[in-house]
């Protein structure tokens, strides 16, 4: 749903969109640990881009770099995104 409202809905074939239904919640970064095996990527070449705790542990726990997006929850105080921004725009930069 989310994907839908944000118009990114068909750039994901079905198979690469997990839900709760097919892998464990995040913390546990066994979703994203299959999507990088999907798609043949390491984690030294992925990054993990989320606006909560959860988002930073998780990325952190697969191994890859991990971007905190600062706006809705405070940035995590017990664990340290590798990067902080503010807005999506500033990964264009």
């Amino acid at each position: 749903v989310t994907l839908e409202v944000i118009g990114l809905r068909d750039f994901f074939e079905d198979h690469h969109i997990l839900g709760r239904e097919e892998a464990p919640h995040k913390p546990d970064p066994a979703g994203l640990l299959h999507l990088l095996e999907t798609w043949g990527v390491g984690p030294e070449e992925a990054v993990f881009i989320g606006d909560n705790a959860f988002d930073v542990l998780t990325g952190k726990a697969a191994g890859v770099t991990t971007i905190f997006l600062d706006g809705i929850d405070p940035a995590p105080t017990d664990v340290q995104p590798d990067h902080i921004i503010e807005s999506l725009e500033e990964l264009c930069r």
